[in-house]
């Protein structure tokens, strides 16, 4: 079963990444990350990325070259 998981004064960026013709991108910032929602989009084909936003960042681009270590990134389940 999986659980709602939270941690405290961390927000996450998750991104969803559609499986349709437009191959769009939903992003969501979140405090606690819902993975019944993620395994739903996952069991639909999309992708899913979760990454973490730091305190008081203000990042236009929300993938940096330096922090891929971070991220967490699901295909399949």
């Amino acid at each position: 079963m999986l659980r709602n998981i939270r941690v405290d004064r961390l927000t996450f960026r998750i991104f969803f990444l559609k499986n349709d013709e437009s191959q769009r991108v939903v992003v969501e910032e979140v405090s606690k990350i819902d993975f019944e929602k993620v395994k739903n989009h996952l069991e639909k084909g999309e992708s899913v990325f979760i990454a973490p936003k730091r305190q008081g960042e203000l990042r236009t681009s929300p993938v940096e070259k330096d922090d891929f270590e971070e991220h967490w990134y699901f295909t399949h389940i």
